[in-house]
């Protein structure tokens, strides 16, 4: 247990994390464990303060370094968590050359998409990371620089949904001295010196230069970022009116807010979908400064439109849409629900195909698209990352990943006949 007041003290804040930020007896609780210092201190004290059996350390291996030092890390994980009593799990992405270009761009790709893995493969885990003080003003900095959105400017946050920082607000040094008390043996990426990398740059010449001259430099980031985060709106206006994945405002509300506030409203509306991920400042402020209707533009994903009457936000992302085979006593079926849909005659050997069927008596059409497996009951399925409801065959509802309703059936009496299977094809949500 803790022998020294600063491990204690460490201990303690942990365990008020974990009481602030409600988790429970029974969560199962993953350590991200690089094998480097602050990990393996986050490693050791939640061991010390959290049932062991449902600990369990995380090691992502990029497969961007060369195979001796990745080895040598993976040995040394594995021995620290044989200390610490705790299960290893491990990721190992496909080894690539070793290149710097995009390095650390790869890398992060490559480590959130392991840790998303794990969290859909364990609903109602936890995942901890170490991250500190001084990681957070540099990923402050970093965004600044580099123009990121305004709401990156608050940094990183301390939790969001599967993902909790017990150290964010603590200064490395903490750490560190824990470290050395609880003899702690740890692993120093060899990439950590390399200065063509730009957070490296940061950590190693930028920000202990700043500190020279302004001491109280990476509180000033850290507080700054945690003051921005409580200036932006945690909801888009309620004039906003939303429908699946399309929001749309007043035009004269619009013009009555600043740049920065359109922005913070535009991602408002992404945070709201669920879709966190940053989008890049110099891609947004050609939206909120332009003032000529009409007038429109794609940002990754989305549509944004201006007008003489409103501002609409909308995703145009190509998703999975239903595909209807049905069969009808003759004639041709309706359009399904709202939507305007092309129907293709079957040809008689669908019979061969599908089993119950009497090409004699019934007349078979599906949308455009290619066969698949039968769907029966009440069922749901997931498929490329979205969420579907399905009765007796037929796609009731559709969501994305984040939970965004993005289609529904509205009126399946149209059809004039009765489904026998439903497909998935693609279709964008903006053209339909």
């Amino acid at each position: 247990m803790p022998s020294t007041a600063s491990t204690k003290r460490l201990t303690a804040h942990l365990k008020s994390q974990f009481q602030f930020h409600n988790l429970l007896p029974e969560q199962l609780v993953f350590v991200g464990y690089s094998g480097g210092r602050d990990s393996s201190v986050l490693l050791a004290l939640t061991s010390l303060v959290w049932d062991k059996n449902r600990v369990v350390a995380f090691h992502v291996d990029h497969g961007l370094r060369p195979a001796e030092e990745r080895h040598a890390e993976r040995a040394l994980v594995v021995e620290q968590c044989q200390r610490w009593g705790v299960v290893l799990k491990t990721f190992d992405a496909p080894a690539s050359p070793v290149v710097t270009a995009g390095l650390e761009a790869r890398a992060r790709k490559i480590r959130y998409g392991a840790f998303g893995n794990l969290l859909e493969e364990y609903p109602g885990a936890i995942l901890l990371l170490a991250h500190h003080a001084q990681d957070q003003a540099e990923t402050i900095l970093m965004r600044l620089l580099k123009g990121r959105s305004w709401q990156g400017l608050a940094g990183m946050p301390v939790s969001r949904p599967g993902y909790l920082r017990p150290f964010l607000s603590l200064p490395p040094k903490d750490l560190a001295v824990v470290a050395q008390d609880l003899e702690l043996v740890w692993w120093t990426d060899s990439t950590n010196a390399d200065l063509t990398l730009r957070r490296n740059l940061l950590r190693n010449k930028v920000l202990p230069l700043l500190e020279a001259t302004f001491p109280r430099a990476v509180l000033a980031l850290t507080e700054f970022g945690a003051t921005w985060s409580q200036l932006l709106p945690e909801s888009p206006h309620p004039l906003w009116k939303t429908v699946g994945s399309r929001s749309e405002v007043p035009i004269g509300h619009w013009e009555s807010w600043t740049p920065v506030r359109r922005e913070a409203e535009l991602l408002a509306l992404l945070a709201r979908a669920g879709n966190t991920s940053a989008v890049a400042r110099r891609s947004l402020e050609p939206l909120v400064r332009e003032n000529k209707s009409p007038w429109s533009a794609s940002v990754g994903n989305f549509r944004f439109t201006r007008s003489s009457t409103s501002v609409v936000w909308e995703m145009v992302a190509k998703v999975k849409a239903p595909q209807y085979f049905i069969r009808v006593t003759g004639g041709q079926p309706a359009d399904v629900g709202e939507f305007t849909v092309s129907w293709s005659l079957l040809s008689s050997n669908l019979s061969h195909r599908v089993e119950g069927i009497d090409v004699t008596k019934d007349v078979f059409w599906s949308t455009e698209g290619s066969m698949a497996a039968k769907c029966t009951g009440m069922s749901r399925f997931h498929r490329d990352h979205a969420l579907y409801l399905l009765q007796d065959g037929a796609v009731k509802a559709a969501f994305n990943r984040e939970g965004l309703l993005f289609w529904k059936e509205t009126d399946e009496g149209r059809l004039n006949g009765q489904v026998f299977f439903v497909t998935l094809k693609r279709r964008s949500t903006y053209e339909r």
